[in-house]
């Protein structure tokens, strides 16, 4: 699992300085969806959590939050994030999470990160763990 992206070392310690200057991803949007995952996060699965630590992603500073679809107290939400690096496009699953790995074509990149750009796609289902919802559009 650890071998999805190619990074050398100064690439994961790039990756990791970059996600220390961005700001949490509730500083650009605090919509419930985004609270939410947030506050998820320390519940994330652990390979979630061993894989972007690994490749110096920050969790709370995603590049863009949704929420996709729900099924019974649980939330479809995905998430993007980038790295410096390489890859090939792959999509990594297991039951609780799906990771995609992209590497042509990039959403919402902050413009601090410099070329090669990978970028990670976590996928999962989450509990609702904030204030009551009300539907948002």
């Amino acid at each position: 699992m650890n071998e999805l992206i190619n990074q050398t070392d100064e690439q994961i310690e790039q990756t990791r300085a970059i996600y220390k200057s961005l700001p949490s991803a509730l500083t650009s949007c605090d919509c419930l969806y985004c609270q939410n995952y947030i506050a998820c996060i320390p519940s994330f699965p652990e390979w979630i959590q061993k894989l972007t630590d690994h490749y110096g992603l920050d969790l709370t500073k995603a590049a863009e939050i949704m929420a996709l679809d729900s099924k019974n107290d649980l939330r479809q939400f995905f998430a993007i994030y980038h790295v410096i690096g390489s890859a090939s496009p792959v999509k990594y699953e297991q039951q609780d999470a799906t990771v995609f790995i992209e590497t042509e074509e990039f959403d919402f990149v902050p413009d601090v990160f410099p070329e090669p750009i990978v970028q990670v796609m976590i996928e999962l289902w989450l509990p609702w763990v904030v204030e009551p919802l009300d539907e948002q559009g």
